[in-house]
């Protein structure tokens, strides 16, 4: 299963030698992490947290016990695939089809249907392609609006300093 995250998708294959990465000296800062996420497809390609959300965990709200929660999703990650993993305790008894189907089940009502402005379904490369050319209009739309958003900000903080 495949979950895009409403945001810019491009798939792009690129082979790094080991070598040609230079040693860095200072620690990254977090606006260098910011930047970088920003402007990169960020996909992330296993992620276990169906199996929290199918015992009632609400991606919503940060987790404290993993490292899935939409709101460390939002403005970083590009994609997710959701794994829907069922333990080898299910086999017993023959309830491993049931929980498969219980798995599939919270991925598409607990997480997309419940936020469906943050995420988007998509199990084809048809799919995918369709979802990443949605999302890069709404970018494109974003991108245009930055100046004026940059402006109206600026404004905004003149009028607080103003009434200070």
């Amino acid at each position: 299963m495949v979950i895009v995250l409403k945001r810019a998708m491009l798939v792009m294959g690129v082979a790094v030698s080991c070598s040609a990465v230079a040693q860095r000296s200072t620690p990254v800062s977090q606006a260098e992490v910011d930047a970088i996420t920003r402007d990169a497809i960020l996909i992330d390609t296993h992620d276990d947290v169906p199996s929290l959300t199918v015992d009632g965990y609400d991606i919503a709200k940060p987790n404290t016990k993993g490292m899935t929660d939409l709101p460390r999703m939002r403005g970083y990650l590009g994609a997710e695939f959701f794994a829907v993993f069922v333990d080898a305790e299910y086999v017993k008894g023959n309830h491993s089809a049931n929980r498969t189907l219980q798995m599939i089940d919270t991925v598409r009502t607990d997480v997309i249907a419940n936020h469906p402005n943050d995420f988007l379904f998509a199990t084809t490369a048809d799919e995918i392609e369709r979802a990443a050319e949605i999302i890069a209009r709404v970018w494109r739309r974003v991108r245009a609006a930055e100046p004026l958003i940059a402006a109206i900000s600026a404004r905004a903080d003149g009028i607080a300093e103003a009434s200070r």
